[in-house]
């Protein structure tokens, strides 16, 4: 009777070991499932930013009303692919957010459509600009900025998108303390614990940044607009690859 009961609690110890052995490899194998998922490709905001680049960078910046105009088929079928895709449950966190900004990028794309059947040339442009920021909201659902960036493109994107363009020094000269003010406390951002894989680049990038709006400073106190030009176009280069850091967030 003894042998049989020390038998028995052998065996009950082999099948516990073996169950809990299992339990181990499944619950490790799901965290490595877990921590080792990529972000998931959403489809079509690739796709509508392929056609949105040379509209936004060309035509609107050189007036091409009728590349503009020619666009939108383009945009329509983008955002029409954009409204069919589902959001993966990887985001769904983001969902409610994401569907706001989606609805109002094919409002803009709607509205875009519009303004590109009338002659108001000044109205086709508002719209256009109006697209470009919807889509910006949109991505960055995704690739949050720090408030202290944003600040600092708040300043820099009348200067980028109206002042040069008009070579209108006076407004780029005039804007020079807001930039160093946006860019001091920028200087001073730390990225949370979950941002900590970007901070390096963000780092290198920020620093480059500071360099570009300080030189941008120096020239603006001088008479050469051209070199005014040059520093606003590298500064807005060093903003561009600052920002593109949280893309691979």
């Amino acid at each position: 009777m003894a042998l049989s009961k020390k038998v028995a609690f052998l065996s009950f110890l082999l099948v516990s070991f073996f169950v809990v052995s299992s339990i181990l490899a499944q619950t490790s194998a799901g965290t490595q499932q877990t921590t080792g998922m990529s972000k998931p490709r959403l489809e079509g905001l690739k796709e509508f930013h392929e056609v949105l680049q040379p509209i936004w960078h060309m035509a609107y910046a050189e007036k091409d009303y009728q590349a503009i105009r020619d666009a939108v088929p383009a945009f329509k079928e983008k955002i029409e692919l954009i409204q069919k895709v589902e959001l993966p449950g990887f985001y769904r966190e983001k969902k409610d957010d994401y569907e706001k900004k989606r609805e109002a990028l094919a409002k803009a794309v709607l509205d875009l459509e519009e303004k590109s059947k009338g002659t108001d040339n000044e109205a086709l442009l508002k719209a256009t600009g109006n697209l470009h920021t919807c889509y910006e909201q949109l991505v960055r659902v995704f690739a949050p900025r720090v408030k202290e960036l944003e600040s600092f493109h708040l300043v820099l994107y009348p200067l980028w998108h109206e002042a040069l363009p008009s070579k209108d020094y006076k407004a780029i000269k005039a804007s020079t303390p807001a930039l160093q003010e946006k860019m001091d406390v920028l200087m001073k951002v730390e990225l949370s614990d979950k941002s900590k894989e970007i901070a390096p680049k963000f780092t290198e990038k920020r620093k480059a940044l500071k360099s570009s709006v300080d030189d941008l400073v120096r020239a603006c106190s001088g008479k050469d607009n051209k070199k005014i030009e040059e520093k606003l176009d590298k500064m807005h280069t060093a903003y561009q690859k600052l920002d593109a850091v949280f893309e691979a967030e």
